[in-house]
């Protein structure tokens, strides 16, 4: 080997350990923290669970049960709050997932229940007497499920709110359950939405919107181009007017019945009756009627019936959370 020649080739001893010069280090160490670097910045490709949590002895337990359950699908977004006009401000300005709250460890200040709140935010009863009040009309207005937990028995205070409440302390089980809801939620489902009242379809699909984290919805006030849609793939759920002309309800069902179509169907009307549409059952098809006017609550009930999701209880719309 030429000693000038610092670069010359030098065979080497099977198995023999090569060791990084000074030089060799810091081209080495320099690479690493280039390549730490760019994976900070490159967005991960999970999907974000965001949890409203209360900032309270619990928050630790219900992190870590949501790392155990969600950590290998999803990215967790971790919110605290400590009163209630914190939690509604945070479910507007955030897409959530799911709320969380041991309720003796918030102030319930929240709008016109503030007048209820005790002196003592810190403790007693009426510290949190309306909190059902509260987070019913948050489930009403995201649909989102919601964990509420005390060392009191309410549970017919929460009666009819669609907010979970357990008795502390309570099982693990029950509260991933909750967490399996909002995943339900989460899952994409295709409706065909039909109806020729385009005012209608807005706030209905609004509503859908706001309740289905992730759905392909296809919304159309014109029942032919709604059955070339049909026609092509198969939805998840079809709902369907009945009063109007053109190719609406009452004309599309003999057509699916022919077709021997499997996926539910939702009819709403304002003047047919419940016995007719409800004949194409007895005929093979998954038919539920609903008249017009009708609620959000039952609208919601129905829709989770026939996309599986359950029992999630009702919802109006408000602001659009996703």
């Amino acid at each position: 080997m030429n000693e000038s020649d610092n670069f010359a080739l030098v065979p080497m001893a099977p198995g023999a350990i090569e060791k990084a010069q000074l030089g060799a280090k810091r081209i080495l160490s320099g690479m690493v923290a280039d390549t730490l670097a760019l994976a900070k910045k490159e967005p991960s490709a999970k999907p974000v669970f965001t949890a409203l949590l209360g900032k309270d002895h619990f928050a630790d337990l219900y992190r870590l049960l949501l790392k155990s359950q969600l950590g290998e699908q999803y990215d967790l977004n971790i919110i605290q709050f400590e009163s209630a006009t914190e939690l509604l401000k945070l479910a507007e300005e955030h897409a959530f997932d799911f709320v969380a709250v041991y309720l003796l460890n918030i102030v319930w200040d929240a709008g016109v229940y503030s007048d209820m709140v005790c002196a003592d935010a810190a403790w007693g009863k009426w510290n949190f007497s309306r909190a059902h009040e509260v987070l019913g009309r948050l489930y009403s207005s995201y649909g989102k499920p919601i964990f509420a937990t005390q060392g009191l028995e309410l549970t017919k205070e929460f009666e009819g709110t669609g907010v979970a409440f357990v008795t502390a302390p309570f099982e693990i089980e029950a509260f991933r359950n909750v967490i399996k809801a909002s995943l339900a939620l989460r899952q994409p489902r295709k409706i065909v939405l039909v109806d020729d009242d385009r005012t209608l379809l807005e706030i209905v699909e609004a509503v859908i919107r706001r309740w289905l984290n992730e759905v392909t919805l296809r919304v159309f006030d014109n029942g032919e181009e709604a059955w070339r849609e049909l026609l092509r793939a198969a939805p998840d759920l079809l709902i369907t007017d009945m009063n109007r002309p053109g190719l609406n309800g009452w004309k599309m069902l003999p057509l699916l019945t022919e077709r021997k179509a499997k996926y539910p169907i939702l009819v709403t009307s304002g003047s047919k009756s419940e016995e007719l549409v409800l004949e194409y059952a007895n005929k093979g098809l998954n038919v539920t009627f609903l008249p017009k006017p009708f609620a959000w609550r039952k609208f919601r009930q129905i829709l989770s019936s026939k996309l599986g999701l359950g029992d999630q209880p009702d919802t109006v719309v408000r602001k659009n959370n996703r």
